[in-house]
């Protein structure tokens, strides 16, 4: 099983674009979450890559500072000398907080 839960704020607005696959056109939208553990603790952010109707709702909702949940998955690249190549998490579900 492969399913991340996230809340944080945008950290900038989203970035869209219109992209070609073998099935036509498809939106994709992208932008960094920041996330906090705990009110202690340091922030991190990750990296969201949202595709087809989720990019047009972060297109037409989202925007810097926005609090968001998402549940998603996490895509792994690759393995290499024991590190794991992370790619953006790609959310399933979006909620605005």
């Amino acid at each position: 099983m492969n399913t991340i839960v996230l809340m944080g704020r945008l950290a900038r607005d989203p970035e869209t674009k219109l992209t070609s696959t073998q099935k036509g056109q498809t939106k994709v939208s992208r932008f960094p979450l920041v996330v906090k553990r705990n009110r202690t603790s340091k922030a991190f952010v990750v990296m969201i890559t949202a595709y087809g109707n989720n990019a047009e709702f972060v297109e037409k909702y989202l925007e810097k500072g926005i609090k968001i949940a998402l549940s998603g998955e996490l895509v792994i690249s690759q393995i290499k000398e024991n590190r794991l190549e992370l790619h953006p998490i790609i959310p399933k579900s979006l909620w605005i907080m």
